[in-house]
């Protein structure tokens, strides 16, 4: 996550402001859903080092704006509150259009560096001053900063788990269906055989296209989609701008569902073990890599199917 100028900040901080007014009902309030999937464990505190916060914990009086009440987020004061809220939909973010598993260390590295633009943007300046220099202060935000992507991951998690059970026809404990869709990816692929296989349509596979839309773009509202409608590419497209679906966000769907598909065969076992889906989202990024997209401008490389032509291509697989 990088939000390196001034003018990205504040885009975010008016979005928040607007999601924020009225009272506040956000998953961030409950206790955090315990889940391995994605990067729940991956800002690690203790691994932040000075080239994102440049001084050790300080023995000094900070302001009292600055006070951090233990608890969950209703107990922080309204600023504080707010800078956490909008650094969790940064988290979140990262998830769903960077990497979904970066390095322990630049996921730490990356949420500080939101909190410090954040803070500063907003002008909460003994804030800001404490994160840099505190680092026991800058701990307790980013433990907290993590529920929003700890809720968010179980989320696409028992959604992808549901859509497998759906449309992949395996039975519990059966090796050979579970390595027959595994094989050379051919679950990402439509069809509803693992014996035939359409290479020419990647991702197009009716549980990766329901997993996406029911994760994405559907849900309560605000969905995801929603929350996040700026960040997502678009591309020139017979002569307009279509939105398109970022291909990290394909490859993180398809991720879980690989996840899901060898949890049928071991409920018990570590499917979603984070080690052992990172090698299998860095080997889908290579899938994905080749995915041809409808003709466009430049822009395009970062996007590959236009949202709106899910529903269509979820129709066509089934057909």
């Amino acid at each position: 996550m990088t939000i390196g100028t001034r003018a990205k900040v504040k885009e975010v901080k008016i979005s928040c402001m607007t999601r924020n007014q009225g009272p506040e009902n956000t998953d961030a309030d409950v206790d955090i859903i315990e889940t391995d999937v994605i990067h729940t464990d991956a800002i690690n505190t203790d691994t932040i080092d000075t080239d994102t916060v440049p001084s050790a914990s300080e023995t000094r009086t900070w302001h009292a704006s600055t006070t951090f009440y233990p608890g969950g987020l209703r107990k922080q004061s309204d600023p504080i509150a707010h800078l956490i809220r909008q650094n969790m939909e940064d988290v979140v973010a990262d998830i769903l259009f960077v990497n979904a598993y970066p390095d322990k260390l630049e996921a730490a590295k990356s949420t500080t560096r939101s909190l410090l633009n954040l803070s500063k943007e907003f002008g909460l300046m003994h804030i800001y001053e404490c994160l840099q220099h505190d680092m026991t202060y800058l701990k307790k935000f980013l433990r907290l900063s993590t529920q929003r992507a700890s809720n968010t991951c179980g989320n696409i998690r028992a959604i992808c788990i549901a859509q497998c059970a759906a449309h992949y026809q395996i039975n519990m404990g059966d090796p050979q269906t579970v390595s027959g869709w595994l094989e050379k990816n051919r679950f990402i692929f439509p069809g509803g055989s693992f014996t035939k296989v359409d290479r020419s349509k990647p991702f197009q596979n009716i549980a990766v296209l329901s997993s996406l839309s029911s994760a994405i773009f559907r849900g309560a509202t605000p969905t995801l989609a929603q929350k996040h409608a700026n960040k997502f590419p678009t591309a020139l497209v017979k002569g307009r701008t279509a939105t398109m679906i970022p291909k990290v966000m394909l490859v993180l769907v398809a991720t879980i569902l690989h996840a899901s598909i060898l949890h049928t065969q071991n409920p018990d076992g570590q499917a979603f073990d984070v080690g052992d889906m990172k090698p299998i989202y860095t080997d889908l990024k290579g899938v994905v890599s080749g995915t041809a997209a409808p003709k466009a401008s430049a822009s395009n490389v970062e996007g590959t199917y236009e949202f709106i032509n899910i529903e269509k291509m979820k129709r066509a697989s089934t057909s």
